[in-house]
């Protein structure tokens, strides 16, 4: 790549405007309505890839999970944009950059805030641990959203099933997101 000959051609052609960015709310959908599916993420902080291979005493460490993982997408190549739990997550809910999110005038909407309109539930389970406690966590990455803060994985897992199930029942469309530590 010639960087030097591609701002001669970016000069020559009277700069390089910045297309507006699409709105969401005005953006078409790829799938018709009665169609459209659910979203279900699950992330987990500081878990290593290569944890879900190891095995303890010829056992595998987290069996379901590997299993799971094993019928997942998987994003060989994904890095965090930022070292702390925070800003990473916040940049995967909004789509902007740490430094973005910190120099911002007011907090960004995120993904449940932008998607109130096309998913019936929205709602997310956090660990109970102190910092998701704090308002910049609600402000930034709950918003809108239903939180729960689970005691311990299994409680965590067990509410966000119940939370999946009930929304299956009732034919809403959903937008949830499952955050281990």
């Amino acid at each position: 790549f010639d960087l030097a000959a591609a701002a001669a051609r970016v000069s020559a052609a009277g700069g390089c405007p910045t297309p507006p960015a699409p709105s969401l709310e005005d953006a078409p959908l790829a799938i018709p309505e009665g169609a459209r599916r659910n979203v279900i993420v699950i992330s987990f902080d500081a878990l290593r890839r290569d944890a879900l291979s190891l095995d303890i005493d010829g056992r595998p460490v987290a069996p379901s999970l590997r299993a799971f993982a094993a019928r997942s997408l998987d994003y060989v190549r994904a890095t965090a944009p930022y070292p702390a739990t925070l800003l990473s997550l916040g940049g995967a809910l909004t789509g902007l950059s740490p430094t973005r999110i910190v120099l911002a005038p007011t907090l960004p909407e995120n993904l449940f805030s932008l998607t109130r309109d096309r998913f019936e539930r929205r709602f997310l389970s956090f660990p109970k641990v102190r910092w998701f406690d704090l308002p910049i966590v609600r402000d930034l990455l709950v918003q809108d959203a239903r939180v729960e803060h689970g005691t311990d994985s299994r409680a965590q897992v067990g509410w966000f099933l119940d939370r999946l199930r009930e929304a299956r029942s009732s034919g809403e469309r959903t937008f949830a997101w499952l955050h281990l530590y």
